[in-house]
């Protein structure tokens, strides 16, 4: 059964009451009548409380319409109230419009068909405005919780514009959102993916409301490249939203994480299997060299077979160098870390480090004055810089630049491309001009026995390099591009 109109009428005249209660039912098809004509019965009706709209009599016997107004404005702010009066005047007409009338209507024989109207536009309105902060409230809700998001949220247009941003994207590609409104997604990933970016933007198209998994580097604002992965999909033919909704999140610690844990595990089982080798080929290697000595006393100085043993020899030397290196590979054991300053370490190693290039690299160096002192093993550090060298001098064919620096650096959460916790660390550098590497090479380069050098390299240098840095708390990163050189950048923890 529906509920009639439930509506509180004020006045102390019966008679205008009836009237205005008849008025209403013919227009509504009947009420739900709440009579005030005293100040006790609006009392008790306010504690019932319950209806849907007010009518009151400005002169009443016990107080105004002004003050009736005021209490039902506090007590229900939402219900429509409508002032039915043949005393009031302008001033009174104004005077309750500001206090939240909601109309008013002169109490004269031909305006009473006039009151179901007014009760019927009141409420109208206030279903309006009910309806408009529910809009408002919901949208603000809305907002709040995409501009809280951790995760990037992203609106993309047809031809790849960025039409909107949420906040967080300042926290993962260091831009403001507005600094990325109007710029194009595709300016923003790597050119090789362009093509594969514009590939995907067609198949959304193509597919309204399905989702799609999207994974690309994106360029940070500092220049370096986030890893960002969610999903992607298209409401082009919403009008709320006409665009393509991204929603994603960094992944750039994660999959460094990942990498690192896999480059772990391929470290120690190749360091288990390769100190296991090494031990058996250092005994078969024994017993060569020790022949090849007893060979070599049985022969005449000028036997033709001398040239052979030496070779042997050479070889055999070569071969117990490889193996020692292999041993140190598996049987690697923590240093131990203490505080020292790495620039003295430099200037120690300078000269060593100018002879390892060789007279036709050019080399030099930029230590930070104020460099904090380094917490690590220093004898395995030294083995890290002389890898590094190394690998610069190979990298140049051994004519070129070489730039080994130092300095600070305070890390913060915002920088997971370094793959360092938040705090403080000292660095050391080595840049080459040399021939750079590929992204693939740059993927690999720690990796054990990985080598671009031809058979030239064991692909033990870095591995061990990394290994060292690792375990001592810190990072090695590889910047590089082809034909444009390498910088390999050590980070450790400050000393006390």
């Amino acid at each position: 059964m529906t509920r009639g109109l439930r509506v509180l009428i004020v006045d102390d005249n019966p008679d205008d009451r009836r009237l205005a209660a008849r008025a209403l039912a013919a227009e509504f098809g009947g009420i739900e009548l709440t009579e005030a004509n005293d100040d006790a019965s609006l009392t008790e009706a306010f504690e019932r409380g319950g209806f849907d709209a007010a009518i009151t009599d400005y002169r009443l016997r016990w107080t105004t319409g002004l003050e009736v107004l005021s209490e039902i404005k506090r007590r229900f702010p939402a219900i429509p109230v409508v002032m039915f009066t043949g005393t009031g005047t302008e001033d009174v007409a104004v005077a309750a419009m500001k206090s939240g009338l909601d109309d008013y209507v002169v109490k004269t024989p031909q305006h009473f068909a006039r009151l179901p109207m007014a009760i019927k536009g009141s409420l109208e309105r206030q279903r309006g405005l009910a309806a408009e902060s529910e809009l408002i409230e919901a949208e603000a809700r809305f907002r709040a919780l995409i501009e809280n998001a951790t995760d990037v949220v992203a609106v993309v247009s047809k031809n790849s514009t960025i039409t909107y941003a949420s906040p967080s994207v300042q926290a993962a590609l260091g831009w403001e959102a507005d600094e990325l409104v109007g710029q194009f997604l595709s300016d923003l990933v790597p050119e090789e993916v362009v093509e594969e970016l514009r590939e995907g933007m067609r198949a959304l198209i193509q597919a309204p409301g399905v989702a799609m998994d999207v994974s690309y580097q994106v360029r940070h604002k500092d220049g370096s490249w986030r890893q960002l992965e969610g999903t992607a999909r298209s409401l082009l033919d919403n009008p709320s939203v006409r665009g393509i909704i991204v929603n994603a999140r960094d992944a750039t610690e994660r999959n460094r994480l990942e990498e690192q844990l896999r480059i772990t595990e391929r470290m120690e089982a190749l360091g288990r299997l390769s100190g296991g080798v090494a031990h058996d080929l250092n005994n078969l290697l024994t017993v060569i060299s020790g022949s090849v000595s007893f060979l070599s006393e049985g022969l005449a100085a000028d036997s033709p077979f001398q040239e052979d043993v030496k070779q042997i020899e050479i070889a055999s030397d070569r071969a117990n160098s490889l193996i020692a290196q292999l041993l140190a590979f598996g049987r690697r054991r923590p240093g131990t870390p203490r505080s020292f300053d790495l620039n003295s370490v430099v200037v120690d190693f300078e000269p060593m480090l100018r002879k390892l290039l060789g007279e036709g690299v050019l080399f030099a160096t930029h230590l930070d004055p104020n460099l904090d002192r380094v917490k690590a093993d220093r004898v395995q550090l030294e083995q890290v810089i002389v890898n590094l060298i190394i690998n610069a001098r190979d990298a140049t064919s051994r004519r070129g630049k070489v730039t080994l620096e130092t300095g600070n650096l305070v890390a913060s959460e915002h920088e997971p491309a370094l793959g360092l916790r938040p705090g403080s660390y000292v660095w050391l550098s080595v840049t080459d001009d040399g021939v750079g590497m590929t992204q693939e090479i740059r993927e690999r380069v720690f990796e054990p026995f990985f080598s671009t050098k031809e058979g030239e390299g064991t692909g033990l240098g870095l591995a061990s390099a990394y290994g060292i840095v690792t375990h001592d708390g810190g990072t090695i990163t590889a910047e590089s591009e082809p034909g444009e050189g390498a910088t390999f950048r050590v980070f450790l923890p400050r000393g006390a």
